[in-house]
């Protein structure tokens, strides 16, 4: 599992380099418009991937009570963020709309890493904790949020991973496992054996 996150983040800073040099024609010379449109890049998909990860964990664990919790939690956030954006109506920094308010970016991406850490262990935590400040920092960066905006989103997020999510336990009674327990008695001792695989 470490490999393919490795793999992936190397997936989407490569394609974050290649997305910025065809957008931007003075790619090489204008390396602050440059840093804006990557950090947006790697923003966006940054919540594409800390979504899939969980995706992919539920998918690699075959574990069909964290698939409803993600959904639960999933469609919670979407009509959360999407209804406080239709309510506040904040325009955002750079003017282009009034969705400001709470910032999408932050409540998917916390919610991610909520759900992850939660779901399946703190083993989690560091990366995708940290990836998800890095995409809150990101849509202040460039302009698509005000810093209370993200801080909103984050906290819904978060809040909603907690709400939502239960912590992962093995199935015992999948085929995977076996268990037997046999006593033995001898002339001189009584003991039981215990065998788990």
């Amino acid at each position: 599992m470490k490999n393919l996150s490795i793999i992936v983040l190397f997936f989407m800073i490569s394609i974050s380099f290649l997305r910025a040099s065809w957008d931007s024609p003075s790619f090489l010379t204008n390396q602050n418009a440059t840093s804006l449109k990557l950090q947006q890049t790697i923003g966006d998909m940054g919540v594409i991937a800390l979504n899939l990860f969980a995706l992919g964990l539920v998918i690699q664990k075959e574990d069909k009570e964290g698939f409803f919790e993600y959904l639960y939690g999933g469609a919670t956030t979407t009509a959360v963020v999407l209804g406080g954006k239709y309510l506040i109506k904040r325009e955002r920094p750079d003017g282009s709309n009034n969705y400001s308010m709470p910032s999408g970016h932050s409540a998917f991406s916390f919610f991610a890493a909520s759900f992850i850490t939660n779901r399946y262990g703190n083993k989690y935590a560091a990366s995708t904790y940290l990836t998800s400040a890095f995409i809150a920092y990101s849509r202040v960066a460039t302009k698509k949020h005000n810093v209370s905006d993200v801080l909103v989103g984050s906290a819904l997020g978060f809040a909603i991973g907690q709400i939502f999510t239960t912590e992962y336990k093995i199935n015992i009674d999948n085929n995977r496992y076996s268990m037997s327990i046999s006593p033995n008695i001898t002339k001189d001792s009584f003991y039981i054996k215990f065998n788990f695989s």
